[in-house]
């Protein structure tokens, strides 16, 4: 069975994307300008969902984000463990 002959296909060559080198967008029939469909298919390539496995730039910044905060607890975790280490030493001597 062939199915959508006279439907209308964009390929979008430059995805942006080091995992996909070419995307097909079957274009809503409705829909008959060329340069607003090539920059919704632009639009949509540019925000798709990357492969899993990677993150995106937001993701990554608030990652960075976490792992500071984690350090400045487990820093501030230290230093109370060593006060109160310094503080029953000092009661037992």
């Amino acid at each position: 069975m062939i199915k959508g002959v006279n439907r209308k296909i964009i390929e979008v060559a430059d995805t942006g994307n080091k995992y996909f080198e070419r995307a097909i967008l079957f274009v809503n029939p409705q829909f008959t300008e060329p340069r607003e469909v090539e920059k919704q298919a632009r639009k949509y390539i540019s925000t798709a969902t990357p492969p899993s496995g990677t993150m995106t730039r937001q993701q990554i910044v608030r990652a960075r984000k976490m792992k500071k905060i984690i350090k400045l607890i487990l820093a501030g975790l230290s230093v109370g463990l060593f006060l109160l280490c310094s503080y029953l030493m000092s009661r037992i001597f």
